[in-house]
Formats: C-alpha cells, sequence, structure tokens
C-alpha cells in the first residue's frame, strides 16, 4: 500500500535500533504535545493480558477511529490471512495490504488515537521492537514513540480505510504468541564452523520461513563471510515435517539435498538440523528418506563455538590460568618470561595475542613449546586484541582507527590492514571477535555517542583475511564504555558508566533480542568475563583481585590476574 502513511519517531526519545532498523513505513508527521483534536487512549489492544479486545468485522455506523481501532486488533487473525482485518479495508485496499512485516508496542503506555483533517487517523505507538520482511528484529532499550498514519475513505456510508502501513501492529504479549526466534544457521567460509543468523518468524510459517533464509542467504553483516550448501530451490513442504512417538521432527530430506557432494550434504543437513532444534518446540531432528533414516558421519559434523567457561588472565608470566585447578600456571610457553597486558587465547589453544606494558606493542604467537614471539610496534596505544583460530590478531588503536590491524605469527606475513568505514575522529574503540572468527564487534565513538559495530571477516579458505562485510551498527545504551567481550554465540557483553547508576555496569545486546542488564559491577571495574550460556560473569580490577558473581553477592578468586576472559 501507499508507504507515505507511515510511522515517523519522536525523536525526543532514546531509541537503540540497528541497521535494518529504519522505520518500517516512511513519513514526516509531528507527533503534537497538546491537540483539540479529539484523543483517545487505548491499553491492551487485541488479546493480550487484558483480552479486552475480539477479533472482530466493523460495526455499522462506526466512527473513523472506531476502524481504525478494529482494524489493528483484527491484526491478530493471520491464521486466515487477516480476513476479517481485510474488512476494514476500502477496495483494491483490501488486496494490495501486506503486512509483510511487525511493529511490538509495550501494551503498558497504550495506543493513542488522532483524528486529523483530510479524514486521516494518527495512532502514536510506543514502538519495543520491529521485525522486517525477512525476519530481522531492531529493538528499542525504551518504548520510543512513533505516529502511525491511516486515510479513510467512505464506501457505501461507512468509513473504510483506504491507506495503511503494511505491519502488524501488535502488543508485546500478542508479538510473543504470534512470533518465535529461530537461529539460521550458516557456515564459515573457512573454517568447520556454523553461525547464528538470529530471526524472528511467525509461528505459522517459521519452518518455511526459515528453510527460505537458508537458500537465500545471511543478513548483510555476515555477506561474503558465511555461506549457504543449501542453494534457492531446494524447499521442504510443511507435509514433509511430522513427529513420531518419541516426539523427534521428522524431515524428509528433499532428493536436490540427497544429490549434494557428500561434504556439502553433511554441511545441508547440519544448517537444516541446527535450525530446526534452536526453535523452542523443536528438541531433535531426524533425517530421512521414505521410511529410512538418513546418517551424517561425526566427523562432517561442523561445530557451533561457544564463548568458554575456563577464567584466565595477564599476569608477569604472560597469560596465566585462573582456574580454580591450574590458577597461576602459564598458558603461553612464548609470554611465559615477560609481563603483558590483554593477554588472549584463540579456539582450540592454537594461538595467543597480547600487548606490552606501554600497549604500543602487539604480540603474536603459538602456543607450542618452541614457538617465538612475533612483535609489531605501532606509534599509538592499542586497544585488547583478538586472535582467531587461524592465527591473526585483531587491534587498533585506542583512539578509534582509522584502520584495523592484522598480524599473524609468521613474519613473512605482511601487516595487514582494513579501513573502518566511520568517521577516524572518534576517540574509543574496543574491539572483541567472536569465538569461532567470523565476527569482530567494535565499540567505538565519543562519550554520551557510542556505537557498536558488528561485522563479518570475509576469508580465503585457509583463514586468510581479505576484508570485512557490511557492518551492523547500534547505539550504545551507556554513557561511556570500558570493554567489550562476546557473551555468547548471539550477545555481547559491555561494561561502562551509565548515568542510571553510581556504580560500572555490565549490559548484553543480543543479535536476537536487544539490550539487557546484566548486572552493577564493582567500583574498581577494569575488565570483565562472562558466559551467559554457563550463567557465568567475572570482574577483574588492575590490582589482579578477580570475583564472580554469585546469586545475590561476588565470590573471591585465589588466583590474581588483570585483563581476564574465558577459553
Amino acid at each position: 500500500m501507499n508507504n507515505h502513511f507511515s510511522l515517523s519517531r519522536d525523536v525526543s526519545r532514546r531509541a537503540v535500533l540497528g541497521g535494518a532498523g529504519a522505520a518500517v513505513l516512511a513519513g514526516c508527521a509531528r507527533i503534537p504535545n497538546s491537540s483539540d483534536i479529539h484523543t483517545a487512549p487505548v491499553r491492551g489492544i487485541g488479546l493480550g493480558a487484558q483480552g479486552n479486545a475480539a477479533v472482530a468485522p466493523p460495526d455499522q455506523g462506526a466512527t473513523k477511529i472506531d476502524i481504525v481501532r478494529g482494524f489493528l486488533a483484527a491484526h491478530l487473525g493471520v491464521d486466515d490471512g487477516n480476513r476479517i482485518a481485510r474488512e476494514y479495508l476500502a477496495g483494491n485496499a483490501r488486496e494490495a495490504w501486506n503486512p509483510s512485516t511487525a511493529i511490538e508496542f509495550a501494551e503498558s503506555e497504550g495506543l493513542v488515537f488522532q483524528e486529523r483533517e483530510g479524514n486521516a487517523v494518527a495512532v502514536t505507538v510506543p514502538v519495543v521492537s520491529k521485525v522486517s520482511a525477512t525476519g530481522a528484529r531492531t529493538t528499542n532499550l525504551e518504548a520510543t514513540r512513533e505516529l502511525a498514519q491511516f486515510r479513510l475513505t467512505e464506501v457505501d456510508g461507512e468509513w473504510r480505510i483506504a491507506e495503511a502501513p503494511d505491519a502488524l501492529v501488535l502488543g508485546a504479549e500478542d508479538f510473543a504468541r504470534l512470533y518465535e526466534p529461530v537461529n539460521v544457521y550458516f557456515v564459515a567460509n573457512a573454517g568447520n564452523m556454523l553461525v547464528a543468523d538470529p530471526r524472528w518468524f511467525m509461528r505459522q510459517t517459521t519452518f518455511a520461513s526459515a528453510f527460505n533464509r537458508l537458500a537465500l542467504g545471511p543478513a548483510p553483516y555476515l555477506k561474503g563471510a558465511v555461506r549457504s550448501a543449501l542453494h534457492e530451490g531446494i524447499v521442504i513442504a510443511s507435509s514433509a515435517l511430522s513427529r513420531n512417538e518419541a516426539g523427534d521432527l521428522l524431515v524428509q530430506t528433499p532428493v536436490s539435498v540427497l544429490e549434494l557432494p557428500e561434504s556439502e550434504r553433511a554441511l545441508a543437513l547440519a544448517q537444516i538440523s541446527e535450525t530446526l532444534r534452536s526453535v523452542k518446540r523443536v528438541s531433535s531432528v531426524v533425517f530421512m528418506n521414505g521410511r529410512e533414516k538418513v546418517s551424517v558421519a561425526p566427523e562432517t559434523y561442523p561445530m557451533k563455538a561457544s564463548v568458554g567457561h575456563r577464567l584466565y588472565g595477564s599476569g608477569d608470566s604472560g597469560i596465566i590460568s585462573l582456574a580454580s585447578d591450574t590458577g597461576g600456571a602459564s598458558l603461553v610457553p612464548a609470554f611465559a618470561s615477560e609481563t603483558v597486558r590483554c593477554g588472549r587465547v584463540s579456539l582450540r589453544g592454537r594461538y595467543a595475542s597480547a600487548v606490552s606494558l606501554d600497549r604500543r606493542e602487539l604480540l603474536v604467537s603459538a602456543l607450542t613449546t618452541k614457538a617465538e614471539v612475533r612483535r609489531e610496534t605501532f606509534g599509538e596505544a592499542l586497544c585488547s586484541p583478538s586472535i582467531d583460530q587461524f592465527g591473526y590478531a585483531w587491534t587498533m588503536p585506542e583512539a578509534g582507527g582509522p584502520e584495523l590491524l592484522v598480524v599473524h605469527p609468521d613474519p613473512e606475513r605482511a601487516v595487514r590492514k582494513f579501513a573502518v568505514v566511520w568517521e577516524p575522529t572518534e576517540d574509543v574503540a574496543f574491539t572483541s571477535m567472536s569465538t569461532d572468527g567470523v565476527r569482530l564487534a567494535i565499540a567505538h565513538g565519543v562519550p554520551g555517542a557510542l556505537t557498536l559495530s558488528i561485522m563479518g571477516i570475509v576469508r580465503e579458505p585457509d583463514g586468510t583475511p581479505t576484508g570485512l562485510a557490511e557492518p551492523l551498527q547500534v547505539s550504545v545504551a551507556l554513557d561511556s564504555v570500558q570493554g567489550i567481550a562476546w557473551y555468547s554465540e548471539e550477545s555481547i557483553l559491555l561494561w561502562g558508566a551509565s548515568g542510571a547508576s553510581a556504580m560500572p555496569v555490565a549490559i548484553a545486546w543480543s543479535l536476537r533480542t536487544g539490550f539487557e542488564q546484566v548486572s552493577e559491577l564493582r567500583e574498581n571495574t577494569t575488565s570483565v568475563a562472562g558466559s551467559s550460556e554457563a550463567r557465568l560473569l567475572f570482574v577483574g580490577s588492575d590490582d589482579g583481585q578477580v570475583v564472580e558473581r554469585t546469586v545475590d553477592s561476588w565470590a573471591h578468586i585465589d588466583a590474581r590476574g588483570r585483563d581476564i576472559a574465558l577459553y
């Protein structure tokens, strides 16, 4: 339908939106602070917690506001293609309306309806989140007031909607009932890893939408960094899915998948299986070919990376273990005789990186006994490096740019540099790489205006980095950032100062659900490590003291170390 009638944002409220969070619809109307126009606040629209509105066709003689309100309430009728909602639409609008997106609003604040000139009705929507046509969800830390506009016309003496936003407008409870999250898994271009691309799909089409996404490819921030063994045209019909008595989801494997080369078939089955198993109502997946099970050799099954649960840090003997059974032991033979900062160990413990005490020298080494240290000196202090499973250490100047610096332990390999896509004048930067080596997170900006960028790393099959994907960017809900670290395969931990707290705080940003508060920290916090999967949170200080968060207090760790992390 005509996208002129749409949502426009009240910029007086702080929004936290991702790169896909542009308004679902266009428009430029301002929300008035006061108005003589008739207003009608509505709470609990739809069949939410209050359950005070049913899906019903329009009443005879209904006012313009009644028509718009009834139309929004009827958005719940998705099972029959929103048949009743379309009864509120006029003429061609019934066919043209295509609600391929969704808007979730805060029921506690409700909707406000205002009648406007020109047979228009404006609805103020306290937006909590939006879901795009591709299932990408963007969230607001606080409900952000946006304006949806509807144009009405008379049909046989009754008001009907001629133009409306192409979106379902749902209260939070209704949104949770109609939509569900799913991780669509792709394969890393280098290394045998599965990488999650979180999406939200309508429950009645979740499986079909997920299969379609597997074939169409990932979000822009992963483009070129991952691939799919399934190609466009591979379809799994709903009739190919069933349950056995044990509750397993049985999938009749498409012939086009069975005909793939063995290695690609194994990847395709892994993608389908892990994608389906990420849906809460699916516990296990069994592939079938007629009545025969389709087996996958365990050695061909790709890994899903996790943050880890063993604590380590930096000390007077390089990178040291802070685990209870090996506390104080040096983990990197090549670093054992020197004091380093910001030490990091790669997936599978093959490589390590650190910076010198003045942060101007980057150290990279393999973890073998006789490995040597490669040292590269730069003119500026460096932020905490990350090290991937291919041996490449990633860092950038603390001052925020203008490029990423990438160093391999092999001195014959040149230092690689990748320009950042934002203004290099920003004065703070923190970097952290996901365990799978596919995604790099960077917090950058100036205090009070900080951004988190997540981008895929484009690699050759041997792991050599060749470029960066288009970043996904969100505004950080902190006044200042002191550090970042991956918190799970799909979320990032950030810590720093917030005007809402006198103490430092840790928050997490999830690719699936947006920002959430994790914990208030200790006054002298300088580093944080955590795993949402293992329910672990550790806090370190510059004097080497480390504490672990318990249910309602902090417990001291016997070993001492700085710049803590998990592997």
